[in-house]
């Protein structure tokens, strides 16, 4: 667990090593994921964002976007993320939201 990463750092991070990632695990940061991203994730297959409770829905779909074939989001709302299930499968409908 990496509780004391910050956005900026996270951000610079995947901005750099984004391509290649194929799984992405943050979750139990205090991310809000509200930087900018610049990089693209063509191989981003699954990403875990359970008890993430900074996330804003607004920094998710970007992030979301930016990840383009991503399959999978872990996202826990129960005493974690406030972001509904129900609010990303109306803008990513292909997304399996666990």
């Amino acid at each position: 667990m990496c509780s004391n990463i910050t956005d900026s750092g996270t951000i610079a991070l995947l901005n750099v090593i984004g391509t290649e990632l194929k799984d992405l695990d943050l979750s139990n940061t205090k991310l809000s994921l509200s930087k900018t991203l610049t990089a693209y994730f063509p191989k981003l297959d699954s990403i875990s964002l359970s008890y993430c409770p900074n996330i804003t829905e607004t920094g998710l779909f970007a992030f979301l976007r930016q990840a383009g074939g991503t399959e999978r989001l872990s996202l826990s709302t129960y005493g974690g993320t406030s972001v509904s299930k129900a609010s990303i499968k109306d803008e990513f409908p292909t997304l399996t939201v666990y």
